[in-house]
């Protein structure tokens, strides 16, 4: 049917919350153009609205018949590039346990064929901020993916493809683990218990995911910060300028820490696997864009200065134990009847000449019982040398056995200083010529238990590095045995 000059021959659509976005339709007699297709009006999508007083920037988008009956009139859509898309164009999720790990954002745009550029903006480009959003530049949300589609609009879809870029809070994740492998001690001051007297080490070690988009720098942490989110953790670059792209592909990748090491100032180590300070990292690439960094800590903060740099005590604990304590020599010294603990007297004969015994006195019997013990376990990256462990000499008793026709003693083995025993048998000996001999006993390598002994000082591979035991055994608080009084007594008759 023919549309009366009074009826109004145009239609105002909203295509979004901005008014200014209307979509324009005008319906067009087609009847008057439409004869054969040689004379079919070939106006091209794209073209702008004729009335380009009050629609200067609206384009022709669409055509479709009006009536379904004669096919005599036809509406033209013209639609408009839409600005200021940043005010309505936002989604929001936030991360969850079974969603997205990281809080993101949608902002889907309207965008022209002949003006979309796939590298425009670039990944991990900062999210655009508008007044009329609830975000603030601060979150710090990132480009993360682009995805173009079709609009699935046939108004709009012959000029516009719908761009919808994925913004994400890119945040460290972490993750803190209890390790039973090392037992808690007492904090002395706090009286909270943790794993070794290093600062912050309360039994909990920490894991990180980082990602990373291929051109930024690739960034190793080397202390795991403790407190508030503004306490941030302590990052170093890795290489030289080394990106995420180039240093997942060099396994042989190195950073520099601050860890004095050999009394240097600093310390190259390796980045990937398990560095100096007791971090693990490996990777893993997401995309052809994006990487992400795995660190955890697989011992304790390891220390970077003093004598102990680039080490960490994972625990040191007292027990009890059986050892075996050797007997011991009375140490004293009286003379000739007195040497180093053996001690001798004679008994005159009635008819002439003596007999002489000689025996030891003791400072401390054996002893075979429970002991005090400090076991003591220390990680490093760097195995420890021979002449860095340090194992005492064992204790060494050893017997003494004075054999001669006149005297003759067996004592058992024992630590004692250095003697002489010896025999003279005189000029009235009714057997023997006046005769002497003297014997030589060494001392031992010692004199007296020790306070203490380490008696084992090993080193085994472990996580990445190595784990030294020291076991440190203490001598029992027994008192010592009474020191005897006498000498050379001459006894006669009785």
């Amino acid at each position: 049917m023919p549309i009366s000059s009074n009826r109004r021959q145009r239609i105002i659509e909203y295509a979004t919350p901005k008014v200014a976005d209307l979509v324009v339709i005008e319906i067009v007699d087609a009847s008057k153009n439409v004869k054969s297709a040689a004379s079919a009006d070939n106006t091209a999508f794209g073209t702008a609205h004729p009335d380009t007083t009050n629609f200067p920037n609206h384009k022709l988008a669409h055509i479709k018949n009006a009536d379904t009956a004669q096919g005599q009139f036809q509406y033209w859509y013209y639609v408009i590039d839409r600005s200021d898309q940043d005010d309505y164009n936002w989604e929001y999720q936030t991360a969850g346990a079974a969603g997205t790990r990281y809080d993101t954002v949608v902002r889907t745009y309207l965008t022209l064929r002949s003006s979309y550029d796939d590298s425009s903006p670039e990944l991990n480009s900062a999210m655009p901020i508008s007044s009329s959003d609830p975000f603030a530049s601060t979150d710090n949300y990132i480009l993360f993916e682009k995805r173009q589609v079709r609009a699935g609009d046939d108004t709009i879809d012959s000029l516009y493809v719908i761009d919808r870029r994925i913004y994400v809070k890119k945040v460290p994740i972490r993750n803190i683990r209890i390790d039973d492998s090392f037992p808690y001690g007492e904090n002395s001051s706090t009286g909270a218990l943790r794993i070794s007297s290093t600062a912050g080490a309360y039994g909990a070690l920490v894991d990180k995911e980082t990602l990373f988009f291929r051109t930024e720098q690739l960034k190793a942490t080397t202390v795991f910060k403790d407190g508030s989110t503004n306490n941030a953790d302590t990052l170093v670059n890795a290489g030289s300028s080394t990106n995420a792209e180039t240093g997942f592909r060099t396994p042989t990748l190195t950073y520099d820490t601050d860890i004095d090491l050999a009394n240097s100032t600093g310390q190259i180590t390796n980045f990937w696997g398990t560095d100096e300070l007791g971090i693990e990292r490996e990777g893993k690439q997401l995309s052809s864009n994006w990487y992400v960094l795995f660190e955890r800590q697989v011992v304790p903060p390891v220390a970077t200065s003093g004598d102990d740099a680039g080490e960490v005590l994972l625990a040191e604990y007292r027990t009890t134990e059986t050892f075996s304590w050797p007997a011991v020599l009375n140490p004293m010294s009286a003379g000739d009847n007195l040497q180093n603990g053996v001690v001798g007297y004679s008994w005159k004969r009635k008819k002439g000449g003596k007999d002489t015994v000689i025996f030891p006195t003791y400072k401390r019997n054996n002893y075979t019982g429970p002991s005090k013990v400090v076991r003591k376990m220390v990680w490093r990256k760097r195995r420890w040398e021979d002449g860095d462990l340090e194992v005492d000499q064992p204790m060494q008793p050893l017997p003494i056995d004075f054999v001669t026709p006149l005297i003759r003693t067996s004592i058992k083995p024992t630590l004692h200083a250095a003697m002489e025993l010896g025999v003279r048998t005189g000029a009235d000996h009714p057997v023997y010529d006046n005769e002497s001999v003297v014997f030589n006993y060494g001392q031992t390598n010692y004199t007296d238990w020790p306070a203490y002994l380490v008696t084992s000082d090993t080193q085994k591979p472990f996580r990445g590095g190595y784990l030294r035991e020291k076991i440190t055994v203490y001598a029992p608080e027994i008192s010592a045995i009474g020191t005897p009084v006498g000498g050379f007594a001459s006894w006669s008759g009785g």
